[in-house]
């Protein structure tokens, strides 16, 4: 029979026991870094004792606080995986016990579209830096700036460039 009242909540505690239940922290090993819109990022951790001794075999969960960007498939695998919306997400790396890391995963489109912006078709005596330097723009499929790795190579015999790889930004 019913009283109308709602029962009384029961409280579960629950007690892992298992490989690292003494871990005292965790770090995520793998920096800060970005994801296009369907491409997988494997991501690391590791599960620390008192002594600072990684604890291998601990498990670690893993979640996404903002799906909308970067999601996190499985939460026993540190595989996660960019999703359609642009912008940074954090993914956290718990350990059962509670102890956890946050890393920063900048969702970004795939690169469409390199275009010149300055530079191009310039003449110097040999070994002289060019007068205006070389740029592009590296643009999404939303029309926007993204951050990708733009190789330069020198065409003449003889020529090179300093830097033969730099990182393009949102801009």
């Amino acid at each position: 029979p019913s009283t109308g009242a709602d029962p009384p909540v029961v409280e579960a505690v629950l007690l892992y026991t298992g490989v690292g239940a003494h871990a005292v922290g965790i770090t995520i090993l793998s920096p800060d870094t970005t994801a296009f819109a369907g491409d997988t990022v494997p991501l690391q951790a590791i599960a620390l004792d008192s002594a600072q001794a990684s604890i291998p075999g601990t498990p670690i969960a893993w979640r996404s606080l903002d799906s909308t960007r970067v999601r996190v498939p499985d939460a026993a695998n540190g595989k996660v995986v960019g999703a359609t919306q642009r912008g940074p997400a954090r993914i956290v790396a718990e350990l059962l016990t509670g102890p956890a890391d946050t890393v920063l995963v900048i969702a970004q489109p795939i690169p469409t579209t390199l275009s010149k912006v300055s530079g191009d078709s310039q003449t110097a005596v040999p070994a002289a830096v060019l007068p205006i330097p070389l740029r592009v723009r590296v643009l999404g499929n939303d029309g926007l700036g993204v951050r990708v790795p733009v190789a330069f190579r020198a065409l003449a015999a003889g020529a090179s460039v300093n830097a033969d790889t730099v990182l393009s930004d949102s801009l």
